[in-house]
């Protein structure tokens, strides 16, 4: 026979999936998060390094071409942890389906980019790649924190949206390369140390 839940057995339910799905993230979530955030950010140093370099700075774009096989560890990473997890509640899906997003969002954008770029033969447009990308990532880490309740998420998330924002400045007084030193100094703190934040508590509450 259904059950009929009362308002107070909704309201615990709903608390306990939040509770259940807070505890898988601590149990292994952010390995993810760590791989991710420094990959990129040697990446964006080599970027760095290959455009001062002058003589090779038309291959630096190559350079991100490793995060192909990054996406593809990161997906082995979140299958792995996805075994482990005890429960996958309807919290945890949510939180897989705001990354799948942000990764659609980032490659659609990043042809929208290219594409206009081929078609008028004008690259002015891929000075926007850094901050918007940084501007999705804050708002996904948003969204996260707040479904996760785990506050370093959120200051991560804030992290990102001030990385873009300086990103927007940096073409106007300074060197435009100094966004991958932004972006690699953004990734450390938005992603690897929330990440290791929360692998530490996982430990603790083991």
């Amino acid at each position: 026979m259904e059950k009929n839940f009362t308002k107070q057995e909704s309201l615990n339910l709903i608390n306990e999936m939040i509770a259940q799905a807070k505890n898988n993230i601590q149990k292994g979530s952010a390995n993810t998060m760590i791989f991710a955030g420094y990959t990129v950010a040697v990446i964006a140093i080599l970027n760095f390094i290959l455009l001062e370099m002058g003589t090779l700075a038309y291959k630096a774009f190559w350079i991100w071409l490793l995060t192909i096989p990054m996406s593809v560890g990161c997906f082995i990473i979140s299958r792995r942890i996805d075994r482990k997890s005890l429960v996958r509640t309807h919290v945890d899906k949510i939180v897989s389906t705001i990354w799948i997003t942000f990764f659609y969002s980032v490659v659609l954008f990043l042809a929208c980019v290219f594409g206009f770029a081929l078609l008028y033969n004008g690259w002015m447009l891929t000075v926007l790649i850094t901050p918007v990308i940084l501007i999705m990532m804050g708002a996904a880490q948003y969204i996260t924190a707040v479904t996760s309740r785990f506050r370093p998420f959120r200051i991560g998330a804030i992290v990102f949206w001030i990385g873009a924002l300086i990103c927007i400045v940096f073409p106007l007084v300074t060197d435009l390369n100094l966004q991958f030193i932004v972006l690699a100094i953004c990734m450390i703190l938005g992603f690897v140390v929330p990440g290791h934040i929360l692998n530490s508590k996982a430990v603790k509450n083991v």
